[in-house]
């Protein structure tokens, strides 16, 4: 019984502790998060994929909020990539 409620603790504490890092740390655990909850939906990710790829791949299987969303954290990895550079 405490395997089934481990799992769900496990994944909540992983997403806690992604939104909890500051600077390109956030950004990149937004990222991982998001992957995350795709696969669970049985959307294919591949390790190579780029946020721009979760938004295609997730085109055909999930809700246009859902690609709007990786669509705005897509620009936001632009964005906090080129203060880096």
């Amino acid at each position: 019984m405490a395997w089934f409620a481990g799992i769900p603790l496990a994944k909540t504490a992983r997403a806690w502790r992604r939104r909890r890092q500051p600077g390109i740390g956030a950004v990149l655990g937004a990222c991982r998060e998001a992957e995350d909850r795709l696969r669970e939906h049985r959307v294919p990710c591949t390790e190579g994929m780029t946020v721009r790829d979760l938004a295609a791949a997730a085109h055909g299987t999930g809700e246009q909020s859902t690609v709007d969303g990786l669509l705005l954290l897509a620009s936001t990895v632009d964005v906090d990539l080129r203060r880096r550079v």
